[in-house]
């Protein structure tokens, strides 16, 4: 009987104490509140989160940029130096040929083809490593990714000058035999 006596007291207490907490939270003071601050806090949140992500994105977009440039740089100094040692060495073979009264006109012709084409080779890699050391952060996405194509295409036009040279170089040869 105790145990009937008690849960029919529990039960109604519960009926007695749900109204009054439901009118609180009707009313909007309490719980309206609490959500109203965990939402701007949530949207503060994302916000912060947004804009780390920005920052980190533009870094990251700078530093490969840079890099790009430094690898550029090293690769076409190199390409340069060693064409132009190659162009010196086949001058002073060709300068010694005329010495001895050979003909080489074909050959010089060519050589110094390949000087002038060097010599644009060389300033078409550095607008290249120039358009990549360039980069702004303050730049739109759409305003980078043009740079980077643009970058790109005069690389790619200041290789083929490179190769270029190259063939010049192996013809010059070739006609000096």
């Amino acid at each position: 009987m105790h145990k009937i006596l008690l849960a029919t007291i529990i039960f109604c207490s519960s009926f007695l104490f749900v109204p009054a907490l439901h009118a609180e939270t009707s009313t909007g003071k309490v719980g309206d509140d609490n959500s109203q601050k965990i939402q701007q806090e949530l949207e503060a949140r994302r916000e912060e989160q947004r804009q780390e992500i920005q920052t980190k994105r533009i870094e990251t977009r700078l530093r490969l940029a840079k890099n790009h440039a430094e690898r550029l740089q090293k690769r076409f100094s190199f390409y340069y130096e060693r064409l132009n040692n190659i162009i010196t060495r086949f001058q002073a073979r060709l300068d010694l040929s005329k010495t001895e009264g050979k003909d080489t006109t074909t050959s010089q012709q060519l050589l110094d083809q390949a000087k002038s084409n060097l010599l644009s080779a060389e300033s078409k890699g550095k607008e290249a490593i120039q358009t990549f050391s360039s980069f702004n952060p303050e730049w739109s996405q759409d305003e980078m990714q043009n740079k980077v194509r643009l970058g790109q295409s005069q690389a790619e036009e200041a290789r083929n000058a490179f190769k270029q040279v190259l063939e010049l170089l192996k013809s010059a040869l070739k006609s000096y035999d």
